[in-house]
């Protein structure tokens, strides 16, 4: 595939930008660990928000880990009464999941915090800059959004 002119710049400049705001907000979630969650648990927490009742590789996929560890990953938020599990009705063998009341306070905890590091890292720009920066924000999040899926 011919990229257009600018296209690949534009690409470059989107991978440069997700890897250091990645890094800053993995980094943080790491100093602060809000409501006690790591980075990849508040990821699955939204992963279940985003999805409830996925099933256990559904949310394996979507976070990057294989099928043993995300059915340790999920007994253990399960343990600490963040999630639900049940049985699928159609497959008894099969495990979906949904957020508790518990987790999405916890959830929530998080991404509020990790929403006013985010915040605290714009203030330096103008009011036009966040304006601009917000609308790109938009437009990337209609781009990436699987087709069907819920928007968070």
């Amino acid at each position: 595939m011919r990229l257009e002119s600018g296209t690949d710049s534009c690409a470059t400049a989107v991978l440069d930008a997700a890897v250091l705001v990645v890094r800053s907000v993995r980094r943080e979630i790491a100093r602060v660990r809000p409501a006690g969650l790591s980075i990849t648990q508040v990821r699955g927490l939204g992963v279940v928000r985003d999805h409830p009742e996925c099933t256990l590789s559904e949310l394996a996929d979507s976070i990057g880990l294989g099928a043993p560890t995300a059915s340790k990953f999920m007994r253990d938020l399960a343990t600490r009464g963040l999630v639900q599990r049940r049985a699928c009705l159609e497959d008894r063998r099969r495990a979906l999941f949904r957020l508790t009341p518990r987790g999405r306070v916890a959830l929530r905890v998080a991404l509020d915090h990790t929403r006013r590091h985010i915040a605290g890292r714009l203030v330096a720009l103008s009011h036009s800059e966040r304006e601009s920066l917000e609308a790109a924000m938009r437009t990337l999040h209609t781009i990436f959004l699987p087709c069907g899926r819920p928007q968070s």
